[in-house]
């Protein structure tokens, strides 16, 4: 019933916030009574224990090279935006209607996305990319005279990505016992309490369980939607990546 979660796809990070998310939703419910309890109880106390694990490791992560890529990826979406508006008022009428959809679809996505958190940015950089590479966004930047902004806008968040993954990495291969414990402790309790929905609803068969399992369902999935995407993205530059002959 509860479609499985595979690690292997995620950050640290992301898992936590998978864990939250889930953990939220078994709060909304389920009652004090609920045999799900003890392992809310549980998952509360391994997510603040990850968590405090992230923290320490997180400071290690602000190289700066990742800030220099963060402050381009900032400046280049700054540009685009930027650039979309001015368009907006251009004396070329097709220019300037293609330019005004443009800048509508950045509002709904949010129009100082820069200014958020680097996790909360980079989630919503994939919005505006997906919102963005609709046939009809692709050419309302074209008409617009946007389409370089918009390149370099999403090559500097993908660099951005690319450090950040090989810096996840590199810390991965010197990871602290301590904190591979944590995370494995939160792990292995989302994996029992996930067994035991699906047994509890295989026993009672009750709506709540059903109705809990899909709202998790949806949060899963797009974790893993985002895993997907990143080993998609870092699979697809080894490929293009020229060899020692060719860069010679």
């Amino acid at each position: 019933m509860l479609v499985p979660i595979y690690h292997s796809l995620l950050n640290v990070n992301e898992e936590i916030g998978l864990y939250t998310k889930i953990g939220e939703v078994l709060r909304s419910q389920i009652t004090d009574e609920s045999q799900l309890k003890p392992f809310l109880t549980k998952l509360d106390a391994a997510i603040a224990k990850a968590i405090e694990a992230s923290s320490k490791e997180r400071a290690s992560f602000n190289t700066p090279a990742i800030q220099f890529k963060e402050k381009t990826r900032d400046t280049a979406f700054e540009c685009f935006r930027d650039a979309a508006k001015t368009a907006t008022k251009s004396i070329n009428p097709t220019r300037a209607i293609n330019a005004e959809y443009v800048v509508h679809l950045i509002r709904s996505v949010k129009w100082n996305l820069h200014r958020c958190g680097n996790k909360e940015q980079t989630a919503l950089m994939q919005n505006l990319k997906d919102k963005l590479s609709t046939p009809e966004a692709q050419e309302a930047i074209e008409k617009a005279n946007l389409t370089e902004f918009y390149n370099d806008m999403f090559s500097t968040n993908d660099d951005y990505l690319t450090e950040l993954d090989k810096r996840i990495q590199e810390k991965a291969d010197k990871q602290d016992i301590d904190n591979d414990v944590s995370y494995k402790e939160l792990r292995d309790i989302g994996e029992k309490l996930f067994k035991t929905i699906d047994v509890l609803y295989l026993l009672n068969n009750e709506v709540v369980y059903k109705n809990m399992a899909d709202k998790i369902n949806v949060i899963t999935e797009e974790y893993m939607a985002v895993g997907r995407s990143r080993r998609t993205r870092n699979s697809n530059q080894v490929q293009t990546e020229p060899t020692p002959e060719q860069a010679n």
